[in-house]
């Protein structure tokens, strides 16, 4: 097996990619629970909080979409520099 540098940024990149990923899915799932949750139990006022959830996880996609936007550039110079 090939020996993987765990200090290396993309490694730290794909890794915490990956988490994010797993965290925004999480987030959505809760989202759609609450709801058939809320209308299942004929609670409409609670609505709004399910929309919450659903606004954090937008935020965390932004979020998510600025990180790999700022890194990939970085990546490719520490990549270029170690050649």
């Amino acid at each position: 097996m090939r020996e993987v540098d765990k200090r290396h940024p993309s490694h730290l990149r794909r890794s915490l990619t990956r988490f994010g990923t797993i965290i925004i899915i999480a987030t959505l799932i809760e989202g759609f629970i609450m709801i058939f949750r809320f209308n299942k139990a004929d609670q409409p006022h609670l609505l709004p909080y399910s929309t919450l959830v659903f606004i954090a996880a937008t935020l965390l996609i932004v979020g998510l979409g600025i990180f790999l936007k700022i890194t990939i550039p970085v990546e490719k110079l520490i990549e270029k520099a170690e050649k």
